[in-house]
């Protein structure tokens, strides 16, 4: 089948450059995946979640509340993270630039990277060996 070509293609393009990132939304069969593959200068195969898991490549943080005592939960679900924020900043291609103009992407990136640090230094070093303190533990 030939490519047709999209209004996107030239924003698909330039976008990139500046983010770092794209997301293409739109109805199903309208050539989504084509237009991306075209555009992308690489492509990741889709392992599953699980593969990841086990690679120790991404954790999840659990869903949580303010306190002990409230019903009310903040998160329903547990939210995914990368190990470590730089997979994902160099997957996507970021800049120093490309996250400037992007804070809501380098927000999650800072977020992801807390987590991650909240995980290193949440260690306490007992004299017969090293605990580790789960994460929902620590009230901060």
């Amino acid at each position: 089948m030939e490519y047709r070509p999209r209004v996107a293609d030239d924003e698909l393009a330039e976008r990139p450059r500046r983010a770092g990132a794209v997301l293409i939304e739109g109805a199903k069969w309208c050539g989504k995946t084509q237009t991306a593959l075209r555009a992308a200068k690489s492509v990741l195969p889709v392992v599953s979640v699980s593969t990841l898991e086990r690679l120790m490549i991404v954790e999840d943080q659990p869903a949580w509340s303010t306190a002990r005592r409230d019903s009310a939960t903040l998160r329903q679900s547990p939210k995914r993270h990368l190990v470590c924020p730089s997979l994902a900043a160099a997957a996507m291609g970021a800049t120093v630039d490309g996250l400037v103009r992007e804070p809501k992407t380098l927000g999650a990136l800072f977020e992801s990277q807390v987590v991650r640090d909240l995980r290193v230094y949440a260690v306490v070093q007992y004299p017969d060996g090293v605990a580790v303190v789960p994460l929902d533990a620590l009230r901060l």
